[in-house]
């Protein structure tokens, strides 16, 4: 599977450790040039990081999992993302290929 990685500010690779953990998946930073080019973005970061990104995110109509590390988090709340280990739960499932929940944004 190829995943595309976007940071918001004060997110790092530290972040990401156990998401790395999954097998069989590539890793590559920012947001593919095409929908062709990936199979889910993981978006680590807020609200403001979401609004920053929402414009590309919409046209590549890919999966995209919130990982909430921003000061708010209003949009990973009110889709039922707490905390990073939500979205770590989250992904393994995806990952595992039992199919996507609610929580994601577009699928």
């Amino acid at each position: 599977m190829r995943s595309f990685i976007i940071f918001g500010p004060g997110s790092s690779e530290r972040d990401l450790q156990a998401f790395r953990k999954v097998p069989d998946i590539s890793w590559q930073k920012g947001i593919p040039a095409a929908k062709d080019k990936a199979d889910v973005l993981i978006l680590f970061g807020g609200d403001g990081t979401i609004h920053r990104h929402l414009a590309q995110l919409v046209e590549l109509e890919l999966p995209v999992l919130v990982v909430p590390r921003g000061s708010g988090n209003d949009f990973a709340r009110a889709v039922g993302l707490r905390g990073a280990n939500d979205s770590l739960g989250a992904w393994q499932k995806f990952a595992a290929g039992q199919g996507m929940s609610d929580w994601w944004m577009w699928a």
